[in-house]
């Protein structure tokens, strides 16, 4: 507990919870947040109307948690209870924190994929989760598959620039939505599939741009995009 003091800007009132997160989360990990002087923590028990923190160090990395937020969509409208909201939100904004450094294209699914490899959430996933993951989504996988069989040159020169788009890091919510729209349209054009509902075309862009991913992992590595 001792260790949490320096998440001074989130109130003591949200420590019992940090602190059950980490005691579900895999030692190193544990030990890699605690030590991470270049992230915060910081919450709100108020709707969103601005507020100024002055940080007394360089932070790289907030893990923002909105109260009032939590309260009224986890608890009042969907019936959770406290503990397991703070739990499942703090732990997955943390989970974004880390997986940021990773394949940040994928959103919501690559926080709780985190979680599930590096600690015990598996069960208050299941429990929380409203969201359908991506990799379940329809279409995903014969996008996948069908950017498998493409070649690897054609399909980067294809889809590079939306990965370049994607990995700003200033991009606004907005702005990730445009570049979804757009992706779903050269998707559409791609594959030829002219009845796909809006649904099915964002599985299959987010399929082919899962393998995009692997080959530009391929490229970093040295290994020529295999």
């Amino acid at each position: 507990m001792d260790r949490l003091k320096r998440f001074e800007y989130c109130g003591e009132g949200l420590f019992p919870y940090i602190e059950k997160v980490l005691n579900l989360l895999h030692p190193e990990k544990k030990e890699a947040f605690l030590s991470d002087e270049f992230v915060q923590v910081i919450s709100s028990d108020k709707p969103e109307r601005g507020f100024q923190i002055t940080f007394h160090g360089s932070v790289k990395s907030i893990v923002y948690i909105n109260i009032c937020h939590i309260k009224k969509q986890c608890v009042v409208e969907n019936g959770h209870t406290e503990e397991d909201c703070f739990i499942y939100g703090i732990a997955h904004e943390m989970a974004h924190h880390f997986a940021w450094k990773g394949e940040r294209w994928l959103l919501e699914k690559e926080a709780n994929d985190w979680l599930k490899k590096w600690g015990n959430f598996d069960e208050l996933i299941k429990k929380m989760n409203h969201r359908e993951p991506i990799d379940e989504k329809e279409g995903y996988i014969l996008g996948y598959n069908r950017a498998n069989t493409q070649d690897k040159d054609w399909l980067w020169e294809a889809f590079f620039a939306y990965l370049v788009l994607w990995d700003k890091k200033e991009l606004y919510r907005k702005q990730v939505d445009e570049i979804i729209d757009r992706l779903k349209s050269k998707v559409k054009s791609y594959l030829d599939e002219e009845d796909c509902n809006t649904h099915y075309l964002e599985g299959l862009a987010f399929g082919i741009m899962k393998r995009v991913r692997e080959i530009l992992a391929g490229k970093t590595s040295g290994k020529g995009g295999d």
